[in-house]
């Protein structure tokens, strides 16, 4: 074990930024997707108060609906960009694909064990480090998944960073093993819900511009005639419904796809 890990904890130090670094890295992207939500909920109130705050004639409903897609279009569009790109970099955290390695996940432990310890002067115990660094060997942490005797441990880098500080809001001593575990899940579980409104709003996105493909083609066509908006309308592209739909919507983005592609998009 290298001499790093029985270093004091000191603010800002080195072993401190093991834990900082990956969240410095995420923390622009999760706060794209934490807005999601409420950007589109703002949405619907201004078009509700724009078109709904007097009866509309059945009539009208249909160019209604058409002035809603627009409104959509617009103010999301300018932002799709980032919300795309924070999209990718949850869904590459919820992939799975990289594991925190044991002497990253030592030195992130090391701090947490020793911040919470009740004798601030004392050394971490080297077995017992290990003991908590065991937790995200993916060879033994498998085998509760394979017996149904545990839930697996997400290992992403940045979920036990996260699960790590975390901690240090919600603990008052060294956590157990198992309140180890339970952090990462519930960090990983609310990584996968940010995931998923960055995607809801992306699909949204995507609907409306589709919407408008297939009912204001001339003014669809006119849009996208400049390299700049085709460009924009890459990020909303190949992001697909994770719920149940009728088969409509995907039929009219499908389609929306094409004439993109068509113009070079």
């Amino acid at each position: 074990m290298s001499n790093d890990v029985m270093l004091p904890l000191l603010p800002g130090g080195q072993l401190v930024e093991r834990i900082n670094k990956p969240l410095r890295i995420i923390a622009p992207a999760l706060r794209v997707a934490a807005s999601c939500y409420a950007h589109e909920k703002s949405l619907r109130k201004q078009f509700e108060k724009l078109y709904f705050s007097a009866p509309v004639p059945t009539a009208h409903l249909p160019y209604v609906r058409i002035e809603e897609a627009k409104l959509y279009r617009t103010a999301m569009l300018p932002r799709a960009i980032e919300v795309r790109q924070a999209w990718n970099m949850l869904d590459a955290i919820r992939s799975g694909g990289q594991s925190i390695d044991t002497p990253t996940v030592m030195k992130m432990l090391s701090v947490l064990l020793k911040t919470l310890a009740k004798k601030k002067d004392a050394a971490v115990d080297p077995m017992v480090l290990m003991s908590y660094a065991s937790l995200f060997d993916e060879d033994i942490d498998s085998l509760g998944s394979s017996l149904n005797l545990w839930e697996e441990v997400p290992r992403h880098p940045v979920v036990v960073a996260l699960a790590i500080q975390y901690l240090f809001h919600k603990q008052i001593f060294s956590p157990v093993p198992a309140e180890l575990c339970n952090a990462c899940r519930r960090v990983g579980e609310m990584l996968r819900q940010r995931r998923r409104q960055a995607a809801g709003w992306l699909v949204r996105l995507s609907e409306e511009d589709a919407y408008l493909f297939t009912h204001a083609r001339d003014e669809w066509d006119a849009y996208y005639q400049d390299a700049e908006s085709r460009q924009l309308a890459v990020a909303f592209q190949n992001v697909k419904r994770t719920w149940s739909d009728d088969g409509n919507r995907q039929v009219l983005i499908n389609a929306r796809d094409v004439g993109l592609q068509e113009l070079g998009a």
